[in-house]
């Protein structure tokens, strides 16, 4: 099934793959867009708080993963691309080898509203036992802005102190709140405990 950080309707896909995975049917959650349809997307969707704007989209669908995977995951694989022809192990982003843990809680909606821009919202977290995954879905349909005007500042827990994991691997300074454009996402590993 479709992981697509331009559906307002995500919400219902990752119901469906806990109906699927608790009735024991394996699900594949692959990739909308390829690495070049992202980049191809150019100025309209922008690198956010990533690199580019491919490792923004990535780890979006890696989020979109992590609300979705049971506490056991063997049900549920992630296709960040889909390409058929090539080893999987290929077409993997760094930070999906960081160890976050499993979840320990279902995902719950921390806020909703609407942005500068009018874009509507709804901001999912989920937390796990090293992270803490924060997932910014659109709302509504018709036409949608994803650039620097869309952010939000949504304060992370103060329990903790909070490192942003970037698609490449690499981990951010501690961070007390994330500013997350429209479909935008983080994973906050908690410091201390990777």
């Amino acid at each position: 099934m479709d992981n697509d950080f331009e559906f307002s309707g995500m919400i219902d896909r990752w119901r469906w793959i806990e109906s699927l995975n608790a009735s024991n049917v394996f699900a594949d959650l692959v990739s909308s867009y390829s690495s070049g349809d992202i980049a191809a997307m150019g100025s309209s969707y922008p690198r956010g708080n990533s690199a580019t704007s491919v490792q923004r989209g990535k780890l979006w669908e890696l989020a979109s993963y992590y609300m979705a995977v049971p506490s056991t995951p063997k049900k549920l694989v992630l296709q960040l691309e889909n390409k058929w022809d090539k080893p999987y192990y290929t077409l993997w982003i760094k930070a999906q080898g960081a160890n976050i843990g499993h979840p320990r809680a279902t995902r719950v909606q921390a806020s909703a509203g609407k942005d500068p821009q009018g874009n509507s919202y709804i901001v999912y977290t989920r937390d796990f036992d090293r992270a803490l995954v924060v997932l910014r879905l659109q709302q509504g349909w018709g036409a949608h802005t994803y650039g620097e005007p869309t952010a939000i500042t949504i304060p992370l827990p103060a329990n903790g102190k909070w490192l942003p994991l970037a698609a490449d691997g690499t981990v951010g300074v501690a961070v007390s709140s994330i500013r997350l454009r429209n479909s935008e996402a983080a994973i906050l590993l908690k410091a201390g405990t990777m």
